[in-house]
């Protein structure tokens, strides 16, 4: 319905222009018809990054709270299973068609200014291709079989892969991308790596590094070879924070999401499994992950139904919130850090991949994950590397895999979608679902399930998806790698 405002004004438009011709000129012209009405490559390639960290990633609580970092207060429908179907039109829509657009026009529209003048052509292509993958990666995790093949171009029911096809997939195309790099004008736009070729062909080769060790209880002979060929390609990959790939949020304009959350919120705060975990390690992170309101830090006990939830937080308004690592509005946050891969070459050691190096990468990854959140006491460094819930002397062993799974699930708070799918391959730690569950088996979830855009507008190709689906479309169901 129009407001009475709306149809005043029309009105009033209409009765000027109806007594007096009036003679625009060329104030409706474009100005600069190249510049607005064609895409740049750049701005396609910042809004694809911006919405890979921001929107769809490392802020999302949902992940969060299943891994048990943080919990809610109030409202606790997360954090007990509520949610069940989700649509991925956030990751299709914006950053993974503007990254297909990238491809395409570097592909056929390749000397138009306003994309050669980006970067060199092959540069273009093989970073939003390195990107692509690793959102893909993202996606497929989530929900499992998705559309891959089909997706991303004029098809608009395209069918949905197997996951057991698209990880292969995803590995040929990142080292695709790592080949195609030309040597020439680094790509404009990159808020990410701000054009460093060398620091997206080590991100490249760290992506097939999750991507292969995912896959080890699926596929144990794909993943070793991956891996393998991933840890010795030359362009190497993120062993330093000095590498991490990592972005660090603005005050104003690149805002992160999580400063609003946790400054003007009280929805959620530390979980006490987490709390609990780590203070009863005696682990030095604890200091800057979590903030101490008061004597002590405190968690919020996880998973209450709501009733309980909403008495304990009326009586306990001194919990523990992720610290400013996490918060501050200019915080720091990677989607792959030297930590992450330095745990999966201590566990490809443990499974005899590459050279045991004397348990170094474990223990390193400890320590770069210590220098990331700003512990450099030494003592507290080594005491804690020494403790017997944490050594695991100088070689692996079977009881090794244990310690290494903990140690990473620590690293990556926080990075609630690495977490998740982590904790689903290992099942380490061991967390006990939420008290007050409301979903059908009161279990964590294991996967995503379809939105229900998908069930009416592509029926066929989800009908024929889910019946690849041992257990239907739930999120009980899990997803290939998922053993």
């Amino acid at each position: 319905m129009l407001s009475k405002n709306i149809i005043i004004g029309v009105f009033a438009v209409a009765s000027v222009v109806g007594c007096k011709k009036v003679d625009f000129k060329d104030y409706n012209l474009n100005p600069a018809p190249d510049r607005i009405s064609k895409p740049q490559t750049s701005d396609l390639l910042t809004n694809a990054i911006w919405n890979s960290i921001g929107g769809l990633n490392l802020t999302a609580m949902e992940p969060s709270c299943y891994v048990q970092y943080v919990s809610q207060t109030q409202y606790p429908d997360i954090s007990l299973y509520q949610t069940t179907q989700r649509s991925w039109a956030g990751y299709y829509v914006t950053p993974l068609q503007d990254l297909a657009k990238i491809i395409e026009l570097n592909t056929t529209n390749a000397a138009d200014p306003n994309v050669s003048g980006n970067g060199s052509n092959k540069n273009q292509i093989a970073v939003a291709s390195i990107l692509k993958a690793y959102l893909f990666n993202l996606v497929t995790d989530q929900w499992g079989d998705v559309p891959y093949s089909e997706a991303l171009n004029a098809n608009k029911l395209p069918k949905y892969d197997l996951q057991s096809n698209i990880y292969p997939a995803l590995i040929t195309e990142l080292k695709n991308a790592n080949t195609l790099m030309d040597g020439g004008t680094a790509v404009k736009g990159d808020i990410l790596f701000g054009g460093d070729m060398a620091k997206w062909k080590r991100f490249a080769n760290s992506i097939r590094m999750v991507i292969a060790m995912r896959a080890v209880k699926a596929n144990a002979a794909w993943a070793k070879t991956e891996f393998q060929s991933a840890f010795n390609d030359a362009a190497g990959h993120i062993t330093t924070n000095a590498q991490n790939a990592a972005f660090t949020f603005l005050a104003s304009g690149f805002q992160n999401p999580l400063n609003g959350e946790f400054g003007t919120r009280q929805d959620y705060g530390v979980s006490n499994t987490f709390v609990d975990l780590i203070k009863g390690l005696g682990d030095p992170r604890i200091s800057a992950m979590c903030t101490k309101p008061g004597v002590d830090y405190k968690g919020v006990p996880y998973g209450q139904p709501r009733d309980a939830s909403v008495a304990w937080f009326n009586a306990n308004r001194d919990y523990s919130i992720p610290g400013t690592k996490i918060t501050a509005a200019t915080a720091s946050r990677t989607l792959i850090s030297a930590s992450q891969i330095l745990f999966l070459r201590a566990e490809a050691a443990a499974l005899g991949w590459i050279p045991v190096n004397n348990a170094n990468d474990y223990y390193d990854a400890i320590k770069a994950s210590m220098e990331w959140w700003g512990i450099t006491n030494t003592t507290d460094i080594n005491n804690y590397l020494a403790s017997g819930a944490v050594n695991i002397g100088t070689s692996y062993s079977a009881s090794s895999f244990t310690n290494i799974y903990l140690q990473k699930y620590i690293s990556l708070f926080m990075n609630g979608y690495e977490a998740w799918a982590e904790w689903r391959r290992t099942g380490v730690p061991a967390l006990t679902p939420a008290s007050g569950a409301v979903n059908v088996s009161k279990k964590i979830p294991r996967r995503v399930q379809y939105g229900s855009d998908e069930i009416g507008v592509n029926r066929v190709n989800y009908l024929a998806a889910v019946a690849n689906i041992s257990g239907g479309d739930t999120h009980d169901s899990k997803v290939w790698w998922d053993k």
